[in-house]
């Protein structure tokens, strides 16, 4: 009789082993520009796969319910890039996008560029808590005005994924916040926004500054004139440019506003875009639907604006949309064997003090939406194992929460197999890495969150009383 093997946990060593063989083939995959991000994804869903499998002695069903627990969870946001296709070709038909496309050429001065995109997205972002609206509307729309006058677009790119994700994670309208609250053991939303002021704060000043400085250089001389009057003369011939085209957006706008479900306000966006489309732009109903599915094709004569313009549709975005499952699979896979909760848990036995604790809980943030693909769930995680520890050296659960919320969401947007990284891949062209260096209000609100945990300012407290008592209700907790 063959004595059936039992399921076990993984262990440090294997835990490190693993999880530097995934990232290395992640990694590898990401940087070789020959090689696409989702077979690197795939390879390391098959390694965490069979090592849960042949070592763990997981079942295969087990593995796989993890995966598609995982895939389940966000399933909404696969949806979301999923409309984000149909969306784009939409306001393209309606001329929506190229409405502002124009006007953005025509006020919008080449040397302030950066900052008037940096400083509207992040107002935008905040004021409907939505970055995933925003990125598909503005961001496409500044990211077209940015090929126009030929400021680069890693740069442009920066400038809208900082202004959209950083006004989005400390608006009280979106779930980040709510949600890494929630996971850090507090229930002061307000609170944890506030916080960020000291942090995030400075660091959307500073990256206004360094936007504005690095927009000057871009002035601009008289063949970038020349080509922005053939680009402006171009639209005005080829389209309709009624303020009327404007309706989808601000549809969306108020939709959104209201706390309308977010995809079936954009879906409303996209039917309103329909039906500019067959009214001003007279484009035949059916090629409309058409081009919903495969994109939209500019056809103005003008070679760059047909090349900037042509885009959009469900199978644009097809690609993305299967390495996000791919993506999420494997987070599914790691999390059901426990691989990142070892290492951090190692980790919290030789770290004790504000700053150091502070160190790893942004490291397993970064790594949690690294591995899980997802600023929420890595919110989760990150809650679960450090909410105690910051207890235990006096630390407020509100800058946990402060951490994981600014942190986890941004981040997010900047890998290309993540749920908001591969949005803003797929809508503004630009790869994600290419980016990172200038996303200037971001390290530096994570650095200054380090800083002031080192130091004790702007750091919220806990007196021996009320940390004795929280230690307290943790062990009844955990005893029930």
């Amino acid at each position: 009789m063959i004595k059936e093997k039992k399921e076990r946990k993984t262990n440090f060593a294997e835990a490190i082993i693993v999880f530097a063989v995934v990232v290395a083939i992640i990694g590898f995959a990401a940087l070789n520009d020959d090689i696409p991000i989702a077979i690197g994804l795939l390879a390391a869903l098959i390694l965490s796969f069979g090592y849960g499998l042949l070592v763990l002695h997981f079942s295969f069903d087990e593995l796989f319910q993890g995966s598609t627990d995982t895939v389940s969870s966000v399933f909404y946001g696969l949806m979301f890039a999923l409309s984000v296709g149909f969306v784009s070709a939409a306001w393209l038909s309606s001329g929506t996008i190229q409405f502002m496309l124009f006007w953005g050429l025509e006020l919008i001065n080449p040397n302030m560029f950066l900052i008037i995109a940096f400083v509207t997205c992040c107002i935008a972002s905040f004021a409907t808590g939505q970055a995933w609206t925003m990125i598909p509307t503005l961001g496409l729309a500044y990211i077209g005005i940015a090929s126009a006058i030929n400021v680069p677009l890693p740069l442009a790119a920066a400038a809208i994924v900082s202004g959209c994700f950083l006004g989005d994670a400390a608006s009280p309208l979106c779930e980040v916040p709510a949600i890494a609250t929630t996971c850090a053991g507090s229930e002061d939303i307000i609170g944890t926004i506030k916080s960020m002021i000291p942090t995030k704060g400075i660091g959307i000043l500073v990256g206004a500054i360094f936007f504005f400085v690095r927009g000057l250089q871009f002035g601009g001389d008289g063949a970038g004139f020349e080509a922005t009057d053939a680009l402006k003369a171009a639209l005005t011939e080829g389209y309709n440019l009624s303020p009327l085209t404007l309706i989808p957006l601000i549809l969306v706008f108020i939709l959104v506003i209201r706390k309308v479900n977010p995809l079936a306000a954009v879906s409303l966006g996209a039917l309103a875009g329909i039906v500019e489309g067959v009214l001003l732009q007279h484009i035949n109903f059916k090629l409309i639907l058409g081009m919903m599915w495969t994109g939209f094709v500019s056809m103005t004569g003008n070679e760059q604006l047909d090349t900037l313009l042509t885009r959009g549709g469900i199978m644009d975005f097809a690609g993305t949309i299967l390495m996000l499952l791919i993506a999420f699979s494997f987070a599914g896979v790691i999390n059901k064997i426990g691989l990142l909760e070892v290492i951090v848990n190692k980790l919290l036995s030789v770290v004790n003090t504000r700053g150091t604790i502070t160190i790893a809980a942004t490291i397993t943030t970064l790594l949690g939406v690294m591995l899980t693909c997802s600023a929420n769930v890595s919110s989760v995680l990150t809650g679960s194992i450090f909410k105690d520890a910051y207890v235990r050296v006096g630390m407020d659960e509100e800058n946990l929460a402060r951490e994981m919320s600014m942190n986890g969401a941004v981040f997010n947007a900047m890998l290309p197999w993540s749920a908001s990284g591969a949005l803003c891949y797929a809508t503004l062209g630009v790869v994600p890495f290419d980016y990172w260096i200038y996303m200037v209000p971001f390290w530096v609100a994570l650095v200054l969150n380090i800083v002031w945990a080192f130091t004790g300012k702007f750091t919220k407290m806990i007196s021996e009383e009320e940390m004795l008592e929280r230690q307290k209700h943790a062990v009844e907790v955990a005893e029930a």
